[in-house]
Parts: structure tokens; C-alpha cells; sequence
């Protein structure tokens, strides 16, 4: 910028520039001397855009929050380089924790149980100080609960003689923020931190163990479990009803007035030395009109009954009916 007719004159010069400023010459050159002011900025401070960017180390984050034990790593970083930097202080609740480095970009902090604010400062080598936005670090040391403890109960399926279908169900809950549940016996499974039921299968006659736990995001865990035999028992019941006579079905019958019959069943049996010896199952179908009655027998015989007794059935039948197993008699 000099010249013969700048002899003599004041000029303001930048602490940091180029030759340029000051004698007829091209240095630094172009692109150096477009980035001095860059490193003007960088040399007069502050520590620019410090940021906190995460935390690891025993701390785990759920939404906005970061929640541990008692241990965390913090991390951040900065545009400013590092020769410009003094230092760098780790805060927890506005109290400076950790010191380290203009070169260091992590630190490690301690907190207790609670909700704390966590912030990094930094120092420039000319003194001035740039402090980061604040996280959320959360201390959580209890364990999570099972409020609604492990129940088990039989549900739809299909059953066989290695496994009968069942449902285990249960409720969590932590002081700060649940993050998993997980089924650990008969089998394993995981869960999310909303899911309070299971469809599984336990052994038929024989006591299985459903055992759960739950963790909450800074990594506490509880755990629950019951005990439950499940047993399979077939009912002794007729596989069906005999069938009605075309005459007194639906419509039909000496009346003819279309109403339907009923049947009302009642089991009759021969007994001879208190040992049953015949067994018959009776059927009689009655019209709405009150017309005559007719009857289905089937009948299971041994000779030489020498008493008869009768005894009402009940009406209702289940909705799984299962083939009564055969019938034995002693001989006589």
C-alpha cells in the first residue's frame, strides 16, 4: 500500500497482517491473506460455539436427558482451535468438577442421585471465558419395581402333551425412566418399556418358573417371578347327543305345529352287588304342543341286573366336549 507519497504518514495497522499492509509486496498471497481475519478472531478470543455433544461412561440418554449411576464421560466441541485455548472446565450445578486441557475434547464427572445441569466452559489464552448451553444428567440408584407382580393364566391355544398355552402378565415401573423388560425363565424375550403381558407355553404337570426383570435407563435392575403347574383334566361327558327322530324334529311332530322339541336326558343304571353293570342313557324328546314323549336308549350291558336306579343329568354341556374313556365291568 506504500509508496513514494505515504513517507511520513500514520496508518492504522491490524496486530495481525500481512506484508502487504505495510511494503510493496504480494505476501502472504491471496488465500492466506483472505483468512487473516479469521485468524484475527481466533487470536483475540472468545473460545467460539462450545458445545456439549453427548454423554457415555455409564451414562445412557431417554428423550432429552442423560441418566447414570453416579459415573459419566461428557463430551464436547469447539470451532476455536486448540493452540488459542487455555483450558476447558467440566460444571455440574454451576460448580466447576473437572479441569482439563485447550487440547481436550472429554472429561469424566461424578453426581449424585438427582436432576442435575451439566455445562462445559472455556478459557481463551487472552483470559476470556465462552460457556456451553446445559444437558440434563440425571444420578438414579433405585432399582425398578414391579407394582403388579407376575401372574400366569391359561389362554387359547392349542394343547398338547409337552405344552399348554398361557399368558403371563405384570406391571413395571421405575422413579425416573424404565427402559426395557426382559422374560429370563421358561424362556427368554425382550420388551419395550409399555408391554405388561407374554404369551408363552408351560409344561403340562410340572412346575415351571416364569421369572422377569426390569431395567431402567441408567441401567438398575429388579426382578420378579411366580411358580405355576398347569394340569390338563378331560371331562367325562357324551361326545354328542343321540340323534332326533325325523318325527320331532324342528317343524315336525304329530301336532304338526312346527314348534321345536326338547330333550331332556337322564341316565339310567342296573346295579348288582353295588358294582354297575349296565348303563343306559336315555334321551326323551318332548313336543312344545305336550304331544307323547319318545325316547333314544343307548344302552352298555352286563347280564343278571337285579335293581334299577335313575338319575337326572345335568343340561348344560361344555362347549369342548371329550369321548369318556371305555367303560369296565367285572364279571360275574
Amino acid at each position: 500500500m506504500c509508496a513514494a507519497g505515504c513517507l511520513g504518514n500514520s496508518y492504522n495497522v491490524n496486530v495481525i497482517s500481512g506484508h502487504c499492509n505495510g511494503f510493496a509486496t504480494d505476501c502472504p498471497g491471496n488465500q492466506l491473506y483472505n483468512a487473516l481475519s479469521t485468524i484475527r478472531s481466533y487470536s483475540a478470543g472468545p473460545v467460539a460455539a462450545v458445545s456439549v455433544t453427548g454423554m457415555s461412561g455409564g451414562a445412557a440418554k431417554s428423550g432429552t436427558s442423560y441418566y447414570t449411576k453416579g459415573a459419566a464421560t461428557v463430551s464436547w466441541t469447539t470451532v476455536t482451535p486448540s493452540a488459542v485455548i487455555s483450558g476447558f472446565d467440566v460444571l455440574v450445578d454451576g460448580k466447576a468438577v473437572a479441569h482439563t486441557s485447550g487440547s481436550a475434547r472429554s472429561a469424566s464427572v461424578s453426581v449424585a442421585s438427582g436432576s442435575h445441569t451439566v455445562q462445559v466452559r472455556a478459557t481463551h489464552v487472552r483470559g476470556a471465558t465462552t460457556l456451553s448451553g446445559s444437558v440434563t444428567l440425571v444420578g438414579d440408584t433405585t432399582a425398578p419395581a414391579f407394582t403388579t407382580a407376575p401372574a400366569v393364566n391359561t389362554r387359547t391355544g392349542t394343547v398338547s402333551s409337552t405344552a399348554v398355552p398361557v399368558t403371563v402378565t405384570w406391571k413395571a415401573a421405575d422413579n425416573a425412566a424404565l427402559a426395557k423388560g426382559m422374560a429370563t425363565s421358561p424362556s427368554s424375550a425382550a420388551f419395550g418399556p409399555t408391554v405388561t403381558s407374554w404369551n408363552t407355553s408351560a409344561r403340562p404337570g410340572a412346575s415351571d418358573l416364569f421369572a422377569l426383570k426390569a431395567y431402567d435407563v441408567a441401567g438398575n435392575t429388579g426382578g420378579a417371578s411366580v411358580s405355576r403347574t398347569p394340569n390338563i383334566v378331560q371331562e367325562n361327558r357324551l361326545t354328542s347327543d343321540p340323534p332326533v327322530p325325523p318325527a320331532l324334529r324342528h317343524g315336525a311332530g304329530p301336532a304338526g305345529t312346527g314348534r321345536p322339541a326338547s330333550s331332556e336326558p337322564y341316565r339310567e343304571q342296573s346295579v348288582r352287588d353295588g358294582q354297575d353293570v349296565t348303563e343306559r342313557t336315555v334321551h326323551r324328546y318332548q313336543h312344545a304342543s305336550r304331544s307323547p314323549s319318545d325316547e333314544r336308549r343307548t344302552d352298555v350291558t352286563r347280564p343278571g341286573p337285579r335293581t334299577v336306579a335313575a338319575r337326572p343329568m345335568s343340561r348344560t354341556r361344555p362347549a369342548a366336549r371329550h369321548r369318556s374313556p371305555p367303560l369296565c365291568f367285572p364279571r360275574s
